[in-house]
């Protein structure tokens, strides 16, 4: 470690010792990433969740909610899924962008048919602003 403080731009990252059943690794190039695998349990559970709109979610959106956050973890990065009756009706997934997934996600459901108004929004990252 004393030869590491001594290095510029370097990051020493300390992971538990034992037995890592409750990690996900995934090799990227020059390094690793290494996170707590999702536990559904935590996803189905909303007394942990932030409501950060003006207007409360509904039974039936709550329900959709959870729905969407445990199913969103199996889409590809950069997931928007979109939900109604407990059921997906758009998947935008793998895009560069955000913006073009959401756009995705909704073109999909309205290409089957769905009318995407009205429906529950998951994503799998951060979702700081409103144009998606």
């Amino acid at each position: 470690m004393a030869v590491f403080k001594e290095k510029k731009n370097l990051r020493v990252v300390r992971l538990p010792t034992g037995e890592a059943v409750g990690w996900d690794w995934k090799r990227i190039r020059g390094g690793f990433l290494a996170q707590e695998r999702s536990r559904l349990a935590q996803v189905m559970d909303k007394t942990g969740w932030k409501v950060v709109t003006e207007r409360q979610p509904t039974d039936v959106e709550w329900r959709d909610l959870r729905f969407a956050w445990a199913a969103v973890g199996a889409v590809k990065s950069n997931a928007i899924l979109l939900v109604r009756e407990e059921a997906a009706i758009g998947i935008g997934a793998g895009q560069t962008s955000r913006v073009d997934a959401s756009f995705l996600a909704i073109h999909k459901a309205r290409q089957q048919g769905h009318d995407p108004q009205g429906a529950v929004l998951a994503s799998d990252a951060f979702f700081p602003f409103a144009d998606g």
